[in-house]
């Protein structure tokens, strides 16, 4: 069975879940369809309206005096105001986006910071804390694997001091920490060159 169709003359316009309850009467839906909401949903709908304080045209010309004139003294004032969300995209799908009391205070905006402002030691306790909820993937643990040496070992002694430190750097980037010590054991073995030693002391 179908509902009363509520129009202007029949909705109490005292009635803030009333009044403005013929708005909502075979709105828009998908294609050439019409949808006019439940009961429950008119009155929801209405009040809504009420609280943002809308007014017809038909209200404000009964408003009006002899003149046409209107005092603003004479409208309704907005209960309600929309809240926008202070943290997380400006979209509908954030639920952060609400109505609220119109003296509710706005909420203190979020600042984001500006990490090419911050040190290196903060920046990584940022990125750990990214890490462990998930916003950035852990890094994989490496694998060790073997390795074959294919020609003949290097002797740091047939180098220059920047050639052999540059050759141990490579050997710490690939994690090659035995070949480090046997590189720095011929070194010390042999030339003995404080340039090559201090930089890589306790191996």
């Amino acid at each position: 069975m179908g509902q009363f169709i509520p129009t202007r003359e029949s909705c109490d316009q005292d009635d803030p879940r009333k009044k403005f309850q013929w708005v909502f009467v075979a709105w828009p839906f998908i294609g050439d369809e019409t949808f006019t909401p439940a009961d429950e949903l008119l009155e929801k709908w209405s009040k809504r309206l009420d609280d943002v304080a809308l007014v017809d045209a038909d209200r404000l010309r009964e408003l009006a005096d002899e003149s046409g004139f209107i005092h603003v003294d004479q409208l309704p004032a907005p209960k309600i105001k929309l809240l926008k969300p202070n943290r997380g995209p400006n979209h509908t799908l954030n639920g952060a986006t609400g109505w609220v009391d119109v003296d509710e205070p706005e909420p203190e905006p979020v600042v984001i910071d500006d990490l090419s402002l911050r040190t290196r030691y903060e920046q990584e306790i940022y990125a750990e804390q990214l890490r462990y909820h998930g916003v950035i993937p852990a890094e994989e643990p490496k694998e060790k694997t073997a390795r074959v040496n294919l020609g003949p070992l290097f002797d740091p002694a047939e180098h220059t001091p920047s050639t052999v430190n540059g050759y141990l750097m490579g050997c710490e980037a690939q994690g090659n920490d035995a070949e480090i010590r046997r590189v720095i054991a011929a070194e010390m073995a042999g030339k003995h060159r404080d340039q090559i030693l201090r930089k890589w002391p306790g191996v």
